[in-house]
C-alpha cells in the first residue's frame, strides 16, 4: 500500500536487491534486542550506511572493508580498536547470512582481510592497563567521601567491575554465614550462563558494615550521601561566621540539571577518584585498574587458577590479561632452565 514494504529481515521480495543499508538496518534491530554492550557498535552501522548504503550487499568485499578501515585509521583510534570494529562489521554480514539476506560467500570474502599488525600501520597502539601502586590507592582514599571510599575498598579486595560494585544492595548479600556472599544480578558475562558470586570477607566486609543496615533494595553506595558529606566538610571548614554571607543552602539550585543519583555510576566514581589523586598529589589511577591489582596479588599469592575464580573468568587466557606479575614468570623461567640437566 502506497509503496510501503515489510522490513527486509522479515520478507525478501523476489525483485528486491539487498543493499548494504539493509544489512546495517537488520543488525541495528538485532542490537536493540540485545544487552547494552552491543550498543557501542551502532555508529558502525551508520558509517557503512553513509559510505556504501546504496551498494548491493553482494558487491561489498574486502576492498570496501579495507577502505572503511582506512577511514577508522584516519580518526586516530588505536590499532586494537580498529581491528575489533572491522571484525564487528564482518559480523553484521554474518548476521545477514543467518537471516538469508545474502549468501555465505559474501561473508567469507570479508574474512580474507587480515587484521592490522603491530608496527605495520600508522594507527597508535593501546597502552596496556596496569595496576596502580597500593600506596597511591591509600593516599587517594583519604580525600574521598565515605560511600566512595567503601566502594573502592570493596572493589580492590574483590576484583569486581565498577558496575558490579555500585549496584550492590543489602538484599543481594547472603549474610547467613561467617563469609558473606554477594550474588551479582547483572554482570558482563551473564548471557553466557555464568553465575557470579563474590565473597565479601576481611576488609571488604568491614567497609560495608555501616551501609548494609538499610532497605534490602536500596543501593549501598549513594552519590547523594557522598555529596552531602562533602557539603558538611565544607561547612565545617568555613571561616566566615554563619551570620555573614550566604547561609548554608540559600544559594543552592532548587532544580539542578544534574542532581546526585541514588548510587554512584562508574563515571562519577572515577571522577571522584581522579580528583582525590590530584588532591593527594599521587599519579592518577582509575577504579578499573583495581581489578588488575587484585588479579596480580592473588596470582602471586596462591596461583592463577584462584585469580581466575575470583574474577569469574571462563578461561585462564583472559585472566592473564589482568595479572601483571613479571617476577612469577621470571621465576618459572629460572626453574625451567634449572630443569635442563643434560651435559654438552
Amino acid at each position: 500500500a502506497n509503496g510501503r514494504r515489510l522490513p527486509c529481515d522479515r520478507i525478501r521480495l523476489a525483485d528486491e536487491v539487498v543493499t548494504v543499508a539493509h544489512i546495517a538496518a537488520a543488525y541495528r534491530r538485532e542490537i536493540d534486542t540485545r544487552p547494552k554492550p552491543l550498543g557501542r557498535y551502532r555508529h558502525l552501522t551508520k558509517l557503512i550506511e553513509d559510505e556504501y548504503g546504496d551498494r548491493p550487499a553482494a558487491d561489498f568485499g574486502p576492498r570496501a572493508l579495507r577502505d572503511i578501515r582506512e577511514l577508522l585509521i584516519a580518526t586516530g583510534i588505536s590499532r586494537q580498536t580498529i581491528n575489533e570494529q572491522v571484525r564487528r562489521i564482518a559480523m553484521m554480514f554474518e548476521h545477514a547470512v543467518s537471516l538469508e539476506l545474502i549468501e555465505l560467500e559474501v561473508y567469507q570474502r570479508l574474512l580474507t582481510l587480515k587484521p592490522l599488525r603491530t608496527n605495520q600501520t600508522t594507527a597508535p597502539e593501546t597502552k596496556r592497563r596496569t595496576p596502580p601502586k597500593i600506596e597511591h590507592v591509600r593516599a587517594a582514599l583519604e580525600f574521598m567521601s565515605p560511600p566512595a571510599r567503601a566502594a573502592i575498598i570493596v572493589q580492590a579486595m574483590t576484583g569486581m567491575r565498577s558496575d558490579e560494585v555500585l549496584t550492590m544492595t543489602p538484599g543481594d548479600i547472603d549474610r547467613s554465614g561467617d563469609e558473606w556472599l554477594y550474588r551479582v544480578r547483572e554482570h558482563k558475562t551473564q548471557h553466557f550462563g555464568v553465575e557470579r558470586t563474590v565473597p565479601i570477607v576481611g576488609l571488604a566486609k568491614e567497609a560495608i558494615l555501616e551501609f548494609v543496615e538499610r532497605e534490602p533494595s536500596e543501593f549501598l553506595f549513594s552519590a547523594k550521601e557522598g555529596r552531602d558529606w562533602f557539603l558538611a566538610q565544607r561547612r565545617a571548614s568555613r571561616k566566615t561566621p554563619v551570620s555573614y554571607g550566604n547561609r548554608p543552602g540559600t544559594n543552592r539550585k532548587k532544580h539542578p540539571k544534574r542532581a546526585p543519583g541514588k548510587r554512584y555510576t562508574p563515571n562519577s566514581l572515577c571522577q571522584q577518584v581522579v580528583s582525590a589523586c590530584k588532591k593527594a598529589g599521587v599519579p592518577r589511577w582509575t577504579p578499573g585498574q583495581l581489578r588488575h591489582l587484585t588479579a596480580t596479588e592473588v596470582a602471586d599469592a596462591i596461583g592463577l587458577e584462584h585469580s581466575q575464580a575470583l574474577l569469574s573468568h571462563t578461561t585462564s587466557t583472559m585472566t592473564r590479561r589482568y595479572e601483571h606479575s613479571k617476577k612469577r614468570e621470571e621465576q618459572k623461567a629460572i626453574e625451567a632452565a634449572r630443569a635442563v640437566r643434560f651435559k654438552i
